[in-house]
């Protein structure tokens, strides 16, 4: 009975040295991977900042649309020379693009203030802007 027991003691220090090396071997590949995604990441972080800065030198400055939100004729006017002078910083760079590709310049609807385009309708003509018509 005792030989059996040492026999059964041997065989599981046996399978624990196994496990043991098999733990080991599995340890290195996960110190391998967590290395190679730290070097994956910092290399995907340094394309991205290339990028960003390849884009910055090839490509011309967006412009900013203006928005209206005044109520007089002179703040009405003024917004248009602003839109005037943004339309045409458009066409620059739209002509300083490489590739063919285009800015889209704002619709001027799209610069106008929608609770302003109410208030007009309402103060300025009479009606509720639902009910305008083309004749308005």
């Amino acid at each position: 009975m005792n030989n059996r027991l040492m026999a059964e003691l041997e065989e599981q220090r046996r399978r624990q040295e196994v496990l043991v090396e098999k733990l080991h071997a599995q340890k290195k590949q996960t110190e391998a991977h967590e290395q190679g995604l730290h070097q994956a990441t910092a290399a995907s972080v340094k394309h991205g900042e290339q990028l960003e800065e390849m884009r910055r030198r090839t490509s011309a400055r967006v412009p900013k649309a203006p928005s209206f939100n005044g109520s007089t004729k002179v703040e009405m006017r003024k917004f248009m020379d602003q839109y005037e002078a943004y339309a045409g910083e458009v066409n620059i760079a739209n002509a300083q693009r490489p590739g063919g590709a285009h800015i889209q310049r704002a619709p001027l609807s799209a610069c106008i203030d929608p609770l302003l385009v109410e208030r007009i309708a309402y103060w300025e003509i009479g009606k509720a802007s639902h009910e305008l018509t083309e004749e308005d």
